[in-house]
């Protein structure tokens, strides 16, 4: 997974491609589980996720209304198209993206 940091969130986000963003933190058991998840159906399937890991301070958890950590958003051109959130086995993730690549 590439690590985003704020400044370059809404450059990756601008892209006309879907873009999955993983919202994490540092302290989040459910994160380290699924961040194992994603980087198998990464492997598996030679795609690139990005992780954001958060913190209080990140204007991006106040704009994009994160309740629950972790959560993946799937973006194009900056519009939020699919979003989950909490702790997924690797086939809700799956069903997740192939949901994400027929919206828009």
């Amino acid at each position: 997974m590439i690590l985003l940091t704020d400044d370059k969130f809404n450059s990756v986000i601008s892209s006309g491609d879907r873009t999955l963003v993983f919202i994490t933190a540092n302290w989040s058991v459910k994160g380290a589980k699924l961040t194992r998840i994603l980087e198998e159906i990464e492997r598996e399937n030679h795609l690139n996720f990005y992780e954001f890991i958060m913190d209080e301070k990140s204007k991006i958890i106040r704009r994009y209304v994160i309740l629950r950590i972790p959560t993946l958003i799937m973006f194009r051109n900056r519009v939020e198209i699919e979003r989950i959130s909490g702790l997924k086995t690797k086939q809700e993730i799956l069903n997740f993206l192939e949901r994400a690549k027929t919206t828009l």
